[in-house]
């Protein structure tokens, strides 16, 4: 009987020669130990998700230009309304880290940092609606949740968003102003009219003032 072997037919792929079963399943082995190391950003994120015995709700990695520095944010899962990072969490998390790094690569391990976003703007609604100010500020209060939503660390809440957001609840007519407001401008800065969080910043709803037209 003619011997079992594996090639790639396809023109022009390179690649190596025939293998056997038995060096298929050899390299395939060898693949199996080779220890895993982290080059990219999402390597660093997949790596914090899966640290033994930790609950993570979010990371986000952020590597330098030569990529000598790894920056990592991290905000575990826990019941508390703003959790931060404990010392058992930072030295678990870098153990991880450290193992599957790159030799030249540095890593440091940032905590969440939560910025409240104040919104006051004045609205125009249809008089057939009740409720309609519940609903505007519940519509404002989730968009601006990075803590409970997908939004990750750093991401930019766009003025251009919340104000459609805001112009298509079925109550509303038109939205005649609205502003936003980072309370802390050393957590999260105003760029024209988007905020824009530091690299391990969530935002959330601060005060919320809305005039109803």
């Amino acid at each position: 009987a003619p011997k079992l072997s594996f090639h790639n037919p396809g023109p022009g792929t390179g690649g190596c020669s025939r293998e056997t079963p038995e060096e298929v399943k050899k390299r395939f082995l060898a693949d199996l130990k080779r220890p895993f190391v982290a080059v990219t950003a999402g390597d660093y994120e997949r790596l914090v998700m899966e640290t033994p015995r930790l609950c993570i709700r979010k990371v986000r990695a952020y590597m330098s230009g030569n990529g000598n520095l790894v920056r990592v944010a991290v905000m575990p899962g826990t019941d508390e309304a703003f959790p931060g990072l404990s010392e058992v969490y930072r030295q678990a998390i870098r153990r991880q880290l450290e193992e599957r790094k790159l030799l030249t690569t540095r890593i440091e391990i940032l905590p969440p940092v939560y910025a409240p976003i104040d919104v006051q703007g004045t609205v125009y609604v249809k008089r057939q609606y009740e409720n309609s100010l519940e609903q505007i500020e519940g519509a404002i209060r989730k968009f601006l949740d990075s803590v409970h939503s997908e939004r990750n660390f750093g991401e930019i809440l766009r003025f251009d968003e919340i104000f459609q957001e805001i112009e298509s609840l079925d109550c509303v007519e038109f939205v005649y102003e609205l502003s936003l407001y980072p309370r802390n401008s050393s957590l999260a800065k105003l760029v024209e009219a988007d905020i824009v969080p530091e690299e391990n910043c969530l935002c959330y709803a601060g005060s919320i003032r809305i005039q109803m037209g």
